[in-house]
């Protein structure tokens, strides 16, 4: 392999520039920050000039509002449509609301009845016409728009017209209106002054970004960006460009360079630079293997969990005498050759099972044998349990029917804590048990300690479990050709990890495998008591009467295929055959 030589280099100014480059360097960036300071400010003004706008808006709709409320209230008017006045150009209606406009500087006032119809308008020719647009008063409160009407865009402001004399009687609309010109003209009088300010604003931005062009000038050494940038990008490519890490020691043992990834490795913190090796706290091994002047090719070393492999040697010529040692992770080299053992672990396992268990048809037998292949690799304790209907060879009963008996437990030990074998007792519905049996999946329990509803279930057996270290399970339903046979229980003490998810499949995997021998050990069942039945059935319901021999008789089933029927016959003259 290649070697890496790191000494601490002299200052470097990298690539010399025209003077003339250099200043417009600096000018560049005075003109960058101007440029941002200018675009800042000309969207602040816009913004600002649109939020005056909306504000303007608001305002002159108000006023359209109290222009359309002093017609509304106007008694000439009010009398007028309350008396259902046709609607004329020279009519008072037509000439109140003319004084109004002009009094008031509106653009126009218009009256309009609860038919719709006209009073007045800025437009003589369209009185006594019907407006196109609904009444909105109807609710018997003003409204406020901006409207596009004939003569141009208004701020329009609407209120309900009434008749006089008591009940407010609504008899029509009022509505008045702004011609936008004159709330752009007011607009256009404020934009000097925001203007102003926004312009005093990019002058103080101005001076200070050129003072901090300056001092930023003065902070660099006098280094143009292009010098900087080359000085930094040797210092990456040496330290951070390569995926190990690196550590470098002067003559007197003292750290120069240290990078991120070694501080990784030997985990370490803080300022180190200028340190002693012996200072950072590291263990004798690896502080005599990275001590300066020593040499070493691809040494092993354990730190924490992790595992390095080191190569130190001095620096070559060139350079202050010092040494550079190099550390490389291996530790996924390392969890990769666990993995490959645990994997062919669980294989031989299972490799195990299929010649383990099933090896006879008995259902009692095929249960401890499942229980026995896994203890200990897998679990400290397995436990199974059968359906009561199973252990007679008979199909499962109904899915509410869960009596289950305890057929087989195993351990690492033979004290434990569990219902012992032969008992006899109901799933509850509310367990994980139950939970396995309705979804037919297994379920993992990594603490029991923090499954309150299986304590709150069984406290004292829980406690009694929990007491025993007994601190992980996984619970798996027996379950073979779509038929559910029963639960098996694998439980794990806090002396071990707690079960993971590669846990869980393997218990699957298992449990389907040990399932199809007990569900065969069960049709075996169900199919020999079918045929002791039918034997038993053939033999005869007495004997016959006769008086020349005593008869008995017995059932003895062959032990192999065949087997033989004896009959007795009476005959005449006190004879049998």
């Amino acid at each position: 392999m290649g070697s890496i030589v790191l000494w601490q280099p002299r200052r470097r100014r990298g690539p010399q520039l025209p003077r003339a480059r250099r200043r417009r360097l600096s000018r560049r960036i005075l003109l960058a920050q101007l440029l941002i300071l200018a675009v800042t400010s000309v969207i602040g003004f816009a913004l600002f000039a649109f939020s005056q706008r909306s504000q303007l808006d608001r305002y002159f709709e108000q006023r359209a509002v109290s222009v359309a409320w002093v017609a509304a209230h106007n008694p000439q008017i009010r009398n007028a449509i309350a008396a259902g006045t046709p609607p004329t150009p020279g009519g008072v209606v037509q000439s109140e609301t003319q004084h109004i406009t002009v009094d008031s500087g509106a653009s126009y006032v218009i009256v309009v009845d609860l038919h719709r119809i006209r009073h007045s308008h800025p437009l003589p020719a369209l009185i006594g016409r019907p407006a196109p647009e609904p009444l909105v008063v109807l609710d018997g409160r003003p409204h406020v728009r901006i409207d596009a009407g004939v003569t141009g865009r208004y701020a329009a402001g609407i209120v309900p017209l009434y008749a006089p004399g008591p009940g407010h009687r609504l008899i029509g609309e009022v509505s008045a209106g702004i011609l936008e010109t004159q709330a752009s003209s007011e607009l256009w009088h404020e934009l000097p002054t925001f203007g102003l300010y926004a312009g005093t604003a990019l002058g103080v931005g101005a001076v200070t970004a050129f003072v901090l062009a300056s001092r930023l000038k003065r902070s660099t050494f006098g280094l143009e960006l292009e010098e900087i940038a080359g000085l930094l990008q040797d210092r990456e490519a040496t330290l951070y460009g390569i995926r190990e890490g690196v550590i470098g020691f002067d003559a007197q043992g003292r750290i120069t360079v240290i990078n991120d990834e070694a501080r990784r490795l030997l985990g370490v913190s803080g300022d180190v630079g200028g340190h002693l090796l012996t200072q950072l706290g590291l263990d004798h091994a690896v502080t005599e293997v990275l001590a300066p002047g020593n040499v070493a090719n691809d040494e092993v070393l354990t730190v924490g969990d992790r595992l390095l492999v080191v190569n130190s040697w001095p620096t070559g010529d060139g350079g202050p005498p010092g040494s550079v040692a190099t550390l490389r992770d291996s530790t996924e080299l390392r969890l990769l050759s666990e993995k490959a053992e645990t994997a062919r672990r669980r294989l031989k396992l299972l490799y195990d099972a299929s010649g383990a268990v099933g090896t006879t048809l008995d259902l009692t037998r095929t249960a401890e044998e499942l229980a026995r292949v896994g203890v200990p690799y897998l679990a400290d304790f397995v436990v199974v349990d059968l359906l009561e209907s199973v252990l007679h060879g008979e199909e499962p009963a109904a899915e509410n029917n869960r009596r289950i008996r305890r057929v087989a437990i195993h351990g690492i030990r033979k004290d434990h804590p569990f219902i012992p074998v032969g008992e006899i007792f109901e799933v509850n519905p509310v367990t994980p048990q139950a939970w396995a049996f309705s979804h037919e999946q297994a379920v993992l329990e990594p603490d029991l300690q923090a499954e309150q509803l299986w304590r709150a279930q069984y406290p004292a057996r829980a406690k009694e479990i929990l007491a025993s270290g007994i601190r992980s399970r996984i619970v798996a339903p027996l379950r073979a050709r779509g038929v559910l046979l029963g639960i098996a229980y694998f439980w794990r003490s806090h002396k071990r990890l707690p079960f993971d998810q590669d846990d869980l499949s393997l218990a699957e995997e298992l449990v389907a495998r040990a399932a199809v021998c007990i569900d065969n050990a069960r049709r075996y069942t169900r199919e020999h008591a079918m045929a002791a039945t039918l034997q038993h059935s053939l033999l005869p319901r007495g004997m016959p009467e006769q008086s020349a021999l005593d008869l008995a008789y017995r059932y003895l089933p062959a032990h192999a295929v065949g087997g033989d029927w004896f009959d007795v016959i009476p005959l005449p003259g006190a004879r049998v055959a």
